[in-house]
């Protein structure tokens, strides 16, 4: 997975929120929640709503919401 761009949403505890723009060859078993194997992302980077998956293989498109679920759209 790679990340295209990210937004700092907010800062807490050494870790930073941010809504991100992921994409991967295919959609992992487990969606991220954090940037840990994330290329241009780090493990203290967390998640927010608002973030996209898009995966490349079969152009399936994921929002994360408010919840902290990714939706297929």
């Amino acid at each position: 997975m790679w990340c295209q761009g990210t937004v700092l949403i907010n800062t807490d505890a050494g870790k930073r929120y941010v809504r991100a723009s992921i994409y991967g060859d295919s959609v992992p078993v487990t969606m991220p929640t954090n940037g840990a194997g994330i290329d241009g992302m780090n493990a203290n980077d967390i998640l927010s709503a608002g973030s996209t998956f898009y995966s490349v293989s079969n152009g399936k498109l994921f929002i994360l919401n408010s919840a902290g679920s990714w939706v297929e759209q």
